[in-house]
């Protein structure tokens, strides 16, 4: 029987999603050229993995998401709340959908519309 997600939660306990995902896209490659900074093009890479594996019916963490692009968890987090503030939009990761851990809760994102 698989627990209701929570923090700190085993991944053994949590049921997995096979997905796939886009580490390099098309869009990436014309940032790049165009000049954009990789701390920028690396933004919305991490807003592309959340948003496709929820659109796949799965959850990422930001663990997941700092072991795909070689940084840190500090630096996954530190990204997804500036995205969130600076476009007022929502970014799928597992804390955010579950309202669990120290991620920007959807309370707060629903107030703060």
């Amino acid at each position: 029987m698989v627990a209701k997600p929570s923090y700190g939660r085993n991944s053994k306990n949590t049921p997995l999603t096979p997905v796939v995902l886009t580490l390099v896209s098309r869009e990436d490659l014309e940032l790049s050229r165009a000049g954009y900074s990789s701390k920028e093009i690396r933004e919305k890479k991490i807003v592309r993995l959340f948003t496709e594996a929820y659109e796949q019916e799965a959850l990422l963490t930001h663990r997941d998401v700092a072991f795909l692009l070689h940084v840190s968890t500090g630096t996954v987090s530190k990204q997804v709340n500036e995205y969130m503030k600076e476009n007022g939009a929502v970014v799928p990761t597992r804390g955010v959908v579950h309202d669990i851990g120290r991620a920007m809760t959807l309370k707060r994102i629903i107030v703060g519309l």
